[in-house]
């Protein structure tokens, strides 16, 4: 049997059973690995029994205790309730890390921006590291167990050849300073990451450093993550890699040609804004705040696009030797031409929908996608003498007067797919809104907030628009970028409406092909 390894997100359908297996060494128990998913194994005598195992000997299903010990290359029936923590259950611990959305965790293209030393030799000088955080959560409730988290590095021994070319290291803060040095721990024999209490979360920081410089620029190593159980463990795979930029590119290579490439994630936190009962408006601290996300997609030229809605999927291919190329696709038209990223205990693959309420695009409002009766009206109203010469900005003016008070039948719900931004993402850079092209909700968007769907004098709103600009912090770290959020609206008062707060951005995917 072959097939790809993938750092593994279950995403099991609730309310139904599913017949799912689990990666274990050692005899854990079903209590031990259920701990904390609501999943009750031994259920009240007379009812359905919610996991269920195949008797190889009679070809019935029987019950599970949760004294019984999870059997590895076996599959069992379980019955998944609603209250399911998350989309799926691979044990008690939950792991996430830049690109876990993916299934593999990938370093980049950059040479490195963090300077590690050696705490072994603190003459010598520091070694450029690239930093990645590794974030680990126990999802049992108060009094369950404290489970011991294992990184093991698999496939090559340490003596083979090309082992070490990408190297894994874990880093630690030194003490009473602002640098980072490397601990001193063996990935090739197990490294004791953290023992995690439950209801708690841990945050472990690790270096990569690229040790090739001959051959392809890709490289990619495997290693096991283990969440040690009541005699046992369950552990899942987590496929490692990086780019040396300065060699040749890999067949099939989806890197990045920036270390910027791909979909940033964003949240951002208000807790200041413009008060209107305040003389002279200041921008005032709020008593709450108000979290919003955000999607913003950067291609290999380092054009960065607001998308506020997209589903991760990959090119088909009929050959096991051309791995497909991940892409976002944000015309959904597309999606039957392509494959999913991700699959369903039934062996269907699905993409992974991206999507934030926060931000929504403006309306096409193109002269070219007029009706010819629609262009007559803009026309007329504009003192045009021929619907002909209508000009993009002359249809801008005619729905920003906010006079009628009803939708025209003939206006085009057609809104962009992504936003064009000004700027670039990075360290210590700019990004936002352009001052000429701002996020304009016309008097009929459908995001309108003037608008009422069933009161009929509330058809028409007055226009919205919003400018907002975000500026990176000159931070040790590429791969989470923070800064400031800074947002003007206009529309919704007689006066513009400012409000800031703290951003922070993290990678999902170096995909750098929008669809």
């Amino acid at each position: 049997m072959q097939g790809e390894v993938v750092f593994y997100r279950p995403a099991w359908t609730k309310g139904e059973y599913n017949l799912v297996g689990f990666g274990v060494q050692g005899a854990p128990t079903f209590a031990s690995l259920m701990a904390g998913s609501g999943i009750t194994v031994d259920g009240p005598l007379g009812a359905a029994a919610n996991v269920q195992k195949l008797n190889s000997a009679t070809g019935a299903w029987e019950p599970v205790k949760g004294t019984d010990v999870v059997q590895s290359g076996q599959a069992y029936w379980i019955n998944v309730p609603y209250t399911l923590s998350g989309k799926g259950w691979a044990g008690p611990v939950e792991i996430d890390f830049p690109g876990s959305i993916s299934g593999a965790w990938n370093f980049g293209s950059a040479p490195g921006s963090l300077a590690v030393l050696n705490p072994a030799d603190l003459a010598a000088d520091p070694v450029l590291m690239t930093p990645g955080e590794l974030t680990i959560s126990n999802l049992e409730g108060s009094g369950g167990a404290a489970h011991q988290i294992s990184i093991t590095r698999l496939a090559a021994a340490g003596t083979d050849s090309g082992a070490n070319d990408l190297q894994l290291w874990a880093l630690e803060a030194v003490p009473q300073e602002l640098k980072w040095q490397t601990q001193s721990v063996d990935f090739f024999a197990d490294w004791q990451v953290a023992s995690v209490t439950a209801g708690t979360s841990r945050s472990i920081i690790v270096g990569v450093k690229r040790n090739w410089s001959s051959g392809l620029d890709l490289r990619e190593h495997l290693y096991r993550v283990s969440v040690s159980l009541s005699g046992g463990s369950v552990y899942r795979y987590l496929p490692v890699s990086a780019i040396n930029a300065d060699l040749s590119i890999a067949p099939g290579s989806t890197a990045p040609t920036s270390q910027f490439t791909g979909l940033w994630a964003g949240q951002i936190i208000l807790n200041s804004v413009t008060s209107l009962g305040t003389a002279g408006s200041p921008v005032q601290a709020t008593t709450g705040e108000l979290p919003m996300q955000i999607f913003i997609h950067v291609d290999s030229a380092g054009q960065a696009r607001l998308v506020p809605r997209s589903i991760l999927m990959q090119t088909k291919t009929a050959s096991p030797d051309i791995a497909p190329t991940q892409v976002l696709v944000v015309d959904e038209t597309r999606i039957p031409y392509l494959d999913g990223v991700q699959q369903r205990a039934d062996g269907t693959r699905v993409g992974l929908r991206l999507e934030t309420v926060t931000f929504d695009l403006p309306r096409d409002l193109s002269a070219a996608h007029l009706s010819a009766s629609l262009r007559s009206k803009v026309a007329t109203a504009q003192g045009i003498a021929s619907p002909a010469e209508v000009a993009d900005a002359d249809v801008s003016a005619y729905f920003s007067l906010g006079t009628r008070p009803s939708r025209p039948p003939d206006l085009p719900e057609t809104y962009y797919l992504t936003w064009p931004l000004d700027g670039q993402l990075g360290l210590g850079r700019m990004v936002g809104t352009g001052a000429s092209s701002p996020l304009t909700l016309d008097a009929f968007h459908r995001s309108n907030p003037f608008r009422h769907a069933f009161h009929p004098q509330h058809g028409a709103g007055y226009p919205v628009s919003r400018s907002f600009s975000i500026t990176f912090d000159a931070a040790p770290d590429p791969t989470i970028l923070t800064g400031t959020y800074q947002e003007t609206t206009r529309g919704l008062a007689r006066q513009d409406i400012v409000s800031k707060g703290g951003i922070s951005l993290r990678r999902i995917t170096t995909a750098d092909t929008l669809q």
